[in-house]
């Protein structure tokens, strides 16, 4: 079973990429507009992970996020933030499970993902079957 992201971006452009590179890389992605209601969202499908701009949404990235957690407690929070941010505020009363910078782009947002939550649809490893040696060799003088 894959695991969902829902991406809840205002630029409709980087909504589909973000999710479409999400999908490549094993996610499951649902774009979500930001007039959409999140209880409403996550009413219709569970969702493991939420993308989003804590600013974005006329500011109200923080209060969807906060939302979101009451829904389920279990989702991870992934905020995107812009560079100018990144440095100076301080993360520590948010919600976020991670915060990426836009300038790392999808490859960001994929990293804090499998930090948080690797997918779940990949097969597992091929390990060798191993047999014990017959007989041990002996050293004949």
């Amino acid at each position: 079973m894959k695991r969902t992201v829902l991406v809840v971006e205002e630029h409709p452009l980087l909504r589909r990429a973000y999710a479409r590179v999400l999908c490549r890389a094993g996610y499951e992605a649902r774009e979500v507009a930001p007039a959409e209601e999140i209880e409403t969202v996550l009413a219709v499908a569970r969702a493991d992970a939420i993308v989003l701009d804590p600013d974005a949404h006329a500011g109200r990235g923080r209060e969807i996020a906060q939302r979101a957690l009451r829904v389920d407690s279990g989702i991870a929070i992934v905020f995107l933030l812009s560079s100018r941010v990144q440095g100076g505020a301080d993360f520590s009363t948010w919600v976020a499970d991670a915060c990426v910078s836009r300038t790392q782009g999808p490859e960001g947002i994929l990293s804090a993902l499998r930090a948080l939550l690797p997918p779940t649809d990949r097969k597992p490893a091929k390990t060798r079957a191993t047999r014990p040696n017959p007989r041990p060799v002996s050293s004949r003088a």
